[in-house]
């Protein structure tokens, strides 16, 4: 992302000014696009445009002492969030219902801040391998041992730690790229 974006450009775009808006566009589009293709994959440019209306409708709403970038990737956030939210509805009817991985072990949804973060990790485990999917589950979510784990699931000891080391380095590179881009 370039320093071109000035305050001047902001205030310009609140204005009306469809240069400026053309070049908060170029400047953001592609990053933003990488962005929600990680949470979203299929659904990424879709989202990407919608928040650019977004941005334009709501011009007015930008507050020029803040940065564009924080108003552009938070409003991606939460379109991506709430699209996450209606494919697992509409995947959980699909297919006659999904596990759950909170309700199933009883965790709160105590604020908004940690739903997400469930989601978020909800999104991680299902595109792990399954097995490591399995091992992070009965590590973080059931409190089992490396032993207890390496036992039950008839693996090795240290294959349960490499299994929960990349799933971590996934769900840390998530979380991460979260914060970063808001």
């Amino acid at each position: 992302v370039s320093a071109d974006i000035t305050p001047e450009l902001v205030a310009a775009l609140k204005s009306g000014d469809h240069r400026a808006f053309g070049k908060i566009y170029l400047n953001y589009i592609t990053p933003l696009t990488n962005f929600l293709e990680i949470l979203v994959q299929d659904d990424a440019e879709d989202i990407a445009q919608e928040v650019f209306k977004y941005v334009w409708e709501n011009r007015d709403k930008i507050d020029s002492s803040k940065s564009i970038k924080g108003f552009i990737f938070t409003h991606a956030k939460f379109l991506a969030l709430n699209t996450l939210k209606h494919n697992k509805v509409k995947d959980k009817y699909a297919n006659g219902g999904i596990w759950d991985y909170n309700k199933e072990l009883g965790l709160p949804d105590e604020n908004l801040i940690e739903e997400e973060t469930r989601l978020l990790i909800n999104i991680a485990l299902e595109r792990m391998p399954q097995q490591q999917q399995k091992v992070f589950i009965l590590s973080r979510y059931q409190e089992k041992s490396n032993d207890e784990i390496a036992s039950e699931l008839n693996i090795s000891k240290r294959t349960v730690e490499t299994h929960l080391y990349k799933a971590l380095s996934q769900i840390k590179k998530l979380l991460s790229l979260i914060i970063f881009f808001t």
